[in-house]
């Protein structure tokens, strides 16, 4: 019911540039990917600081903030932190595309308010740099993941902030899948279990299912849990449950059972 081919693409002339540049309808769907998959990312990865992005998502990676106390510093440092983008843009990383840089010089805001904004909205990483920084030829990168603070070398900080990146996405990946399984709960669960986490903190369950859609229907009437996704063979318990949660006949798939808010 939710793939709406290529009907409401021919209604309202809606077209699309295909790889081999011919010119195609769009093929819709109407599950809410979108808003799910934003919804998804803020609790997956957001903090009480806002949003953190995962560098392969960030529209922007990198963040400049120049620091200057004086109109004759802030001349240099500003121009010194566009030099340090344009070294940024120039980097040739270990994935597709070039590094997504942004230089934040407004004027009239403290680099105090600017930090706070960047946090916010969730930018993997931020550079720092000021007139003591340009005399020591280094910059300030510090993590949004962690917090951690990191001084590097002007001549090496392309390959510096790109090996950053890809270590932040490494942890955010590591940390998002650990939080998962914390809250997951694999292996033999009796029925009387499954209510109880439903009833109180909830969480994921991994059980097996019978196919009968009445074993699901009575299970959602009983505890509103319900199969969230039959999971594919990277996520599947690593010992096939064998007996339906509800009826205790044979199990034809692992299904994962939670309660949908």
């Amino acid at each position: 019911s939710h793939d709406l081919g290529q009907n409401f693409a021919k209604a309202f002339d809606l077209k699309f540039q295909t790889e081999a540049g011919g010119i195609e309808f769009a093929w819709n769907t109407s599950w809410g990917v979108s808003t799910r998959l934003i919804g998804g990312l803020v609790m997956t990865h957001g903090d009480d600081n806002g949003l953190r992005v995962p560098p392969l998502l960030a529209p922007i990676e990198i963040v400049i903030v120049p620091i200057w106390k004086s109109e004759e510093d802030k001349g240099r440092v500003k121009a010194a932190a566009h030099l340090v983008k344009e070294s940024l843009l120039s980097w040739e990383r270990r994935i597709p595309g070039r590094l997504r840089v942004h230089v934040d010089d407004r004027d009239g805001i403290k680099p105090g308010a600017k930090y706070f904004e960047w946090e916010l909205r969730g930018i993997p990483l931020r550079l720092e740099i000021g007139p003591r920084d340009l005399d020591q030829n280094q910059a300030i990168l510090v993590r949004r993941d962690t917090g951690v603070k990191r001084a590097v070398s002007l001549s090496s900080v392309g390959e510096d902030a790109a090996d950053l990146l890809h270590l932040i996405q490494e942890t955010m990946l590591i940390d998002a899948r650990e939080r998962r399984e914390h809250n997951s709960i694999r292996g033999g669960i009796t029925y009387a279990r499954f209510r109880e986490v439903m009833e109180g903190d909830g969480g994921f369950v991994y059980a097996g299912w019978c196919g009968d859609a009445k074993c699901e229907a009575a299970i959602k009437e009983e505890t509103k849990a319900t199969i969230r996704v039959l999971p594919d063979e990277e996520f599947r318990s690593a010992e096939a449950p064998k007996t339906c949660l509800k009826c205790g006949s044979a199990s034809t798939a692992e299904a994962l059972w939670a309660k949908a808010y």
